[in-house]
């Protein structure tokens, strides 16, 4: 029974971690939106450049929330047919992918921070 109600906790929390990724997706797509605004009014080669820079950060982190999220999903159906024994192996998966979206997470703000100084730069 605790075991039962150790995979529920953990599903529940990689179900969690799902929508907070989410959330920092669709933040993903509102600072492109923005970088594209930037450009609509000013292409000069320095912003040009500039906005390349972080383009290509946009797409990594793109493709950083998918393959955090391909590893929740797999992480997911493993708990759904892991076995009472199995538990503690899932427990340090769990740490090292709560460590990977926090970090992820801590990046993506220093991210936005920087961006946010740059769409003040540019205006």
């Amino acid at each position: 029974m605790m075991q039962e109600a150790a995979i529920i906790q953990m599903k529940d929390e990689i179900t969690g971690w799902k929508k907070r990724l989410d959330a920092l997706q669709h933040e993903n797509v509102h600072l492109k939106n923005q970088l594209s605004e930037v450009l609509k009014d000013d292409i000069s080669s320095v912003v040009l450049e500039t906005a390349e820079y972080f383009q290509n950060i946009f797409i990594r982190e793109d493709e950083t929330v998918k393959k955090l999220k391909e590893e929740l999903n797999q992480m997911l159906g493993l708990l759904s047919s892991a076995k009472e024994s199995e538990i503690s192996k899932f427990a340090a998966i769990r740490g090292k992918l709560k460590d990977k979206i926090e970090s992820n997470q801590q990046h993506f703000q220093e991210l936005k921070l920087k961006f946010q100084e740059y769409l003040r730069t540019a205006q």
